[in-house]
């Protein structure tokens, strides 16, 4: 397969890639990190759980919309803003709070990127990511052999929505 892991699904990849990486011809990691989280990172989670929890989907909507896009995005895109927001609602919180424990203790996968030599990859970036920063997408790109980097200017964490030109010509490339 050439596997492609967006945001949270980057760390499915790595997990994929941990048990099967005899099966993937390439890669594809898409605004996403290799690090586990920080203490601090495991309680924001936790916090949103509660959030979640007891304020529903759309307080977390609310909460992440804004490091989501960029400030020119969210003002100049606004229906894409809210159907971004309508998507995160109807998430079921069951849903949302399991999502942040997996994130919460999820592996470190810093050290399996140097064995993934031979996987043509590519690490694809918003250059105004708040969630997963440029400088945390090019330590990936470095640590994995011959892999390349694209940083896709006037994007955020959501590359494929904020600029899906951009986005797709990159993986066709």
């Amino acid at each position: 397969v050439v596997l492609c892991g967006f945001s949270m699904g980057g760390y499915v990849a790595f997990e994929f890639l941990r048990r099967w990486r005899h099966r993937v011809r390439a890669l594809v990691l898409v605004s996403t990190r290799a690090e586990a989280d920080t203490m601090e990172g495991r309680r924001a989670r936790d916090g949103a759980a509660v959030l979640a929890r007891e304020s529903g989907a759309g307080a977390i909507a609310d909460s992440m919309l804004a490091r989501m896009f960029t400030p020119a995005t969210i003002h100049g895109s606004p229906g894409l803003v809210e159907r971004t927001r309508a998507m995160m609602a109807a998430t079921p919180v069951a849903g949302i709070a399991g999502a942040l424990a997996a994130m919460r203790d999820r592996p470190d996968s810093m050290e399996l990127l140097p064995s993934l030599e031979g996987i043509p990859a590519l690490v694809i970036v918003g250059e105004e990511d708040q969630l997963t920063p440029p400088d945390r997408a090019r330590a990936m790109a470095e640590a994995i052999p011959d892999a390349r980097l694209v940083v896709i200017p006037g994007a955020a964490h959501l590359t494929t929505m904020e600029r899906a030109k951009e986005t797709t010509a990159a993986v066709k490339d």
